[in-house]
């Protein structure tokens, strides 16, 4: 455990790098491993991951957002603020994850693009499909 602190540059109470810390990794006394990087901003409003499928990404969120809206668990206001452009990107991030942490409840089907789980639906299916088929011949 005292071996894996050594390795890891300091950070704020935030997670950011701290000026000392860009310094460790700059110099090699210290690695960045992304494990150890934590994402900043609302997970609904994340960029589309490797193992999503882009497409059903845009709607699984949009239908989200309108969910979210019909039921009253987030407001409008709170979706077009996430929308805006005018802060940079890691403020904007930040905003969002104050907000995303200020919800108590939300819908979020983003995980029906993942093509993992569309994977294991699929196998899921043909099971159930499988097996009912021996249990009603």
């Amino acid at each position: 455990l005292l071996v894996e602190n050594l390795l890891v540059p300091e950070r704020d109470a935030s997670g950011r790098l701290t000026d000392k810390g860009r310094a460790q990794i700059y110099s090699g006394m210290r690695k960045c491993n992304p494990i150890d990087v934590h994402f900043v901003g609302d997970p609904l409003l994340a960029r589309v991951k490797t193992y999503e499928i882009p497409v059903l990404v845009e709607l699984t969120v949009q239908a989200s957002n309108y969910m979210n809206q019909k039921l009253g668990l987030v407001s409008e206001a709170d979706v077009a603020e996430g929308q805006t452009a005018d802060e940079d990107t890691l403020s904007k991030h930040y905003h969002e994850m104050e907000r995303y942490q200020k919800t108590l409840f939300r819908i979020n089907l983003r995980f029906l693009a993942d093509s993992r789980n569309i994977i294991f639906a699929y196998v899921l299916w043909w099971l159930f499909r499988t097996i009912g088929g021996f249990f009603s011949s």
